[in-house]
């Protein structure tokens, strides 16, 4: 997340960020090419229907969690996905600044 700059361009540089634009998130060779994944074993548990993905902001960037949330619901708005915040989970997304 490295690419988000604290400034008042928030709203053009996060719709930038969901086109991965600036390189902001890894991706292994074997995942690059897909829209999903076939095994059910490797999916994102349901709660009904809709895959649950927990989350967690590192506090090294605490400030942008206004600008992520936002992202979030836009998410739940254009998709079925639905992000919730990380309790106990053991698979979960974590964001945090890193060279990416």
């Amino acid at each position: 997340m490295s690419f988000l700059k604290v400034s008042h361009f928030f709203t053009a540089i996060a719709m930038k960020a969901l086109h991965n634009e600036h390189g902001d998130m890894r991706f292994s060779p074997e995942y690059r090419h897909g829209a999903g994944i076939k095994d059910e074993k490797f999916r994102w548990r349901n709660k009904v229907g809709e895959p649950e993905i927990p989350y967690y902001i590192n506090p090294s960037i605490q400030q942008l969690t206004p600008l992520i949330e936002k992202a979030i619901e836009q998410y739940h708005k254009l998709t079925c996905l639905c992000f919730v915040k990380r309790t106990n989970h053991s698979d979960y997304v974590y964001m945090f600044k890193d060279s990416g």
